[in-house]
């Protein structure tokens, strides 16, 4: 058996649910036409923080395929929509901010938070290039304010959107199963943070942590609407000027390591955060590049990973 056949075993072994099948890409139509899992049949490659008609340009070339921006979400809304066309004219899916920081969102008893969401969503519903929502990040559904604004946004996102799309919320690291089961019931993306460096862990605890996502998915076990499991990586360093300096800096290999063991433990999804810390941590962006090409790619590999079959008849061993 020659290196190159002993390689390509491995890479099976290590996906349980995929094999090889024959890419289909016949047809011609609108980019945006097939959606990023779980609607439809994409990998979801992203990456925080695209600005810019630039840097939208870079990222696509380099493999990835939807992007995020705190900045536009914050804009004026002829600012917001350029963003948007940009990206649409990229071809990049966007994952649509609808409200800023934790700290920024409001809860208000007499309703106008919900009235000022509406409006937003209103605005923007009709880009196609709209793939998943972005609520306020990091809010404990056990809040006696936070709880009210996740179920209210989730719930009017739910009913009002005519395209069905999924509604993400970043959730902290430390999230174990039975903490993530109630936010199951409400958002459809999870994905905690996956910072093995910054908590300076051992890499396979990147297994844990994304086990711990899908794990809460099937404990939740909603059938009304898809969920899927994401892999949010790190691309930065803490900024030691705010006081918030500890964790080591991730390298290529790292980055790489945790990409790869994410998605054999159920990820559906990667995102790198984030493109305007990645100087931080050279070589880092390298690897997601690597990654983004190869499973975005024309080799189809992204599709074996969202929709390969059962192959069992590979043995792996060691030599």
């Amino acid at each position: 058996m020659n290196k190159n056949i002993k390689v390509l075993l491995i890479v099976f072994c290590c996906f349980p649910h995929c094999q090889l099948f024959q890419v289909n890409n016949a047809g011609a139509g609108s980019f945006f036409e097939e959606k990023l899992y779980p609607q439809g049949k994409k990998f979801s490659f992203g990456i925080w923080s695209v600005k810019n008609l630039q840097e939208m340009k870079q990222v696509k070339k380099d493999g990835f395929n939807f992007i995020q921006c705190y900045g536009p979400g914050e804009g004026t809304e002829e600012e917001i929509k350029q963003w948007l066309e940009w990206a649409k004219d990229t071809e990049l899916f966007v994952m649509f901010n609808m409200g800023g920081f934790r700290k920024q969102a409001v809860f208000n008893e007499d309703g106008r938070h919900m009235k000022s969401f509406a409006r937003r969503f209103e605005t923007y519903k009709n880009y196609e290039n709209i793939a998943w929502w972005h609520i306020p990040e990091e809010q404990q559904i056990g809040d006696a304010y936070e709880g009210p604004m996740i179920k209210e946004y989730c719930k009017y996102l739910h009913e009002n959107d005519p395209q069905n799309r999924p509604v993400y919320m970043y959730i902290a690291g430390n999230y174990t199963k039975d903490d993530l089961v109630p936010y199951v019931e409400h958002l459809d993306i999870i994905g905690a943070g996956g910072y093995t460096s910054l908590y300076e862990y051992p890499r396979p605890w990147i297994l844990w942590r994304t086990g711990q996502d899908t794990a809460a998915i099937q404990k939740a076990n909603i059938s009304d609407r898809p969920k899927a499991v994401i892999s949010f990586l790190q691309m930065f360093l803490e900024d030691q000027k705010l006081g918030l300096g500890f964790g080591k800096a991730p390298t290529f290999k790292d980055i790489y390591h945790d990409i790869y063991a994410s998605i054999a433990a159920g990820a559906k999804g990667v995102i790198a955060y984030h493109l305007s810390y990645s100087y931080q941590v050279p070589g880092v962006y390298d690897a997601f590049k690597k990654a983004a090409g190869e499973i975005t790619g024309s080799g189809g590999l992204g599709e074996v990973i969202l929709s390969g079959k059962d192959f069992n008849k590979v043995k792996l061993k060691i030599i």
